[in-house]
């Protein structure tokens, strides 16, 4: 994200030079520009940092839906293989686990692949 830059009002200061006021008028009229160049710049920074707040939070949302997909899909799967093979739930996890690694995919897209074809992957 780019850092919000002061803007350019070296014209603006040229022009309060030109137009007949006093040293002091002038010097007051040009520290209240940079005074509000300043604020204008603190809540860039403020409303960047609400926006990074905010777009952590959605990705750890989406994170967290897909971490619960993943796991409605193995358990799914582990059921599957306890009914066809007979054996708990921890030795399914280990069955699913192990077609995992011996084909090095996902342990989601193994169980998938078990859910749709109700087959293991070679």
């Amino acid at each position: 994200m780019k850092r919000p830059t002061k803007t350019n009002n070296d014209a603006v200061y040229r022009q309060l030079d030109k137009i007949a006021m006093s040293a002091p008028k002038r010097e007051h009229a040009k520290a209240q520009m940079r005074a509000a160049d300043d604020a204008v710049e603190a809540i860039a920074h403020i409303l960047a940092r609400h926006a990074s707040v905010a777009v952590a939070s959605a990705r750890h949302e989406a994170t967290m839906a897909q971490a619960v997909d993943a796991r409605k899909l193995v358990g799914q799967a582990m059921g599957i293989l306890m009914e066809r093979f007979d054996v708990d739930g921890d030795r399914a996890f280990a069955i699913l686990k192990r077609y995992s690694q011996d084909t090095n995919t996902k342990l989601r897209d193994v169980a998938q692949h078990l859910i749709d074809t109700r087959k293991l992957p070679h």
